[in-house]
């Protein structure tokens, strides 16, 4: 999994991309990645997942918990740029609009 985090001071967004599969192997990693993120202490976290080529609930879970941990401290967590095949699993474990993703989201719905 290949992950790159930026920050747009002018916006107050931080910007996580990203790559590959997000599986049990790589959940950890994700995790970590999510909460060196959140501690940039933007004011909004984007997951922009539009590199993801599979997602299992391992990755789920990793995408919740830096929800609820982004909920914790204050900062408005989203996804966007989702491919159909992570589109469709968020959709059917009913974790899209908790995860902050929508129809706009999308990026090759």
């Amino acid at each position: 999994m290949l992950t790159s985090a930026t920050v747009d001071t002018y916006t107050a967004t931080a910007v996580l991309s990203v790559a590959g599969d997000v599986d049990l192997a790589v959940a950890p990693d994700l995790r970590a990645a999510i909460n060196q993120a959140l501690a940039l202490d933007a004011g909004t976290l984007t997951i922009d997942l539009a590199r993801v080529t599979f997602l299992d609930s391992s990755g789920i879970a990793a995408l919740i918990h830096g929800r609820i941990t982004a909920d914790v401290i204050g900062t408005r967590f989203q996804i966007r740029n989702l491919p159909p095949i992570v589109r469709r699993v968020l959709e059917i474990t009913g974790s899209l609009d908790y995860l902050g993703g929508t129809t706009a989201d999308s990026a090759m719905a």
